[in-house]
Formats: C-alpha cells, sequence, structure tokens
C-alpha cells in the first residue's frame, strides 16, 4: 500500500509541476495583457476584448491555484477539531474530512461538465468564443484537484503513514 501511495504522489507532483507552468503562462498572459491595455489607454485608445479575457485568464489562475495549493497542503482548511483529538480519531476525522471533499469535487466537476456542455452554443460577448471554453477550466481544476486529493484520501487508511501529511491544511514544520 505504501508503494501504491508513494506511486500516486510521484503523479500528483508530476501533474503539479505542468499546472504550475501553465499557472505561470496565464498569469505572465494576464499581467501582459494589462500592461498593453494600460499603455493603450494612455494613448487614448482603448483594447474592448482585454476584459473579458483577463477574466477568463483569473478564471483559470483561480483554479489551477486551487490544484497547486492542494498538491502542496496549503488550501484553505480547519483543522481545530483534528488537532485537539487523540490519534485513532485523528485518522478518522482526516478521511472523513477528505471524503467530503473528494464528494463535494465529484459533484463540482460532474455540474461544471455539464454547464460547459450547455453553453457550447452561446458565445462570450466580445470574443466570439463559444463559452464552453472558459467553463471547461472549472472542470479541469476540478479534475486536478481530485486527482491531488487522492494520496490525502488514501492515506489515513495506511498504517503508519503520517496523518499530517493526508490535511489539507498542513501545518508549517517548526524550525
Amino acid at each position: 500500500m505504501n508503494r501504491v501511495l508513494g506511486g500516486i504522489r510521484k503523479v500528483c507532483d508530476a501533474i503539479n509541476r505542468a499546472a504550475s507552468w501553465l499557472l505561470i503562462v496565464y498569469m505572465g498572459a494576464n499581467t501582459a495583457l494589462i500592461i498593453i491595455v494600460i499603455l493603450y489607454r494612455m494613448t487614448g485608445r482603448g483594447v474592448s476584448w482585454s476584459e473579458e479575457l483577463s477574466r477568463w485568464l483569473l478564471i483559470g489562475i483561480c483554479f489551477l491555484g486551487s490544484s497547486v495549493a492542494m498538491n502542496k497542503g496549503v488550501h484553505v482548511g480547519v483543522t481545530l477539531l483534528v488537532d485537539l483529538s487523540p490519534s485513532i480519531l485523528k485518522r478518522a476525522l482526516v478521511f472523513i474530512a477528505n471524503a467530503a471533499v473528494m464528494l463535494f469535487l465529484v459533484y463540482f466537476i460532474r455540474y461544471s461538465y455539464l454547464q460547459a456542455i450547455a453553453s457550447r452554443r452561446s458565445v462570450g460577448a466580445i470574443i466570439k468564443l463559444p463559452m464552453m471554453y472558459p467553463y471547461m477550466q472549472l472542470v479541469i481544476g476540478g479534475v486536478l484537484m481530485a486527482i491531488q486529493l487522492l494520496p490525502n484520501l488514501i492515506g489515513p487508511l495506511v498504517p503508519g503513514e503520517d496523518i499530517t501529511r493526508c490535511m489539507l491544511t498542513q501545518t508549517p514544520e517548526e524550525e
């Protein structure tokens, strides 16, 4: 079981590297877009499609960033109950919390996908691109978060696994 968990973590790390690079591209594109728009406005001209594209990039940044945060163990969470519990109960609480998050992600992915497919015939207000593509960023982000959650979901079931590694919010190691 430890080898399986280690293999899943390696896959998650590879996916995390790819998501991090894509996140850099999205943030760089959005930064460049904003700078270009500012320069255009200083000359008295405007770029009509910039706000819509910037919004779409920010949605991608949000969901890719959530996936990266889940991999790094820095996703927002409340750990008071887990921190105060004895170790046997701590494992159960972490598993239940992670299972609840996975259930939410499955629900989120399903309905985001249905919304994306339903919007395939509608186009953006300014950029005449099918709205399915911006909506698919939610689906991709949800799938990446679910993949990143797998080691945290399996970890509490592995005897001897450090339970703090399986929490969505990992406390930083003190130096």
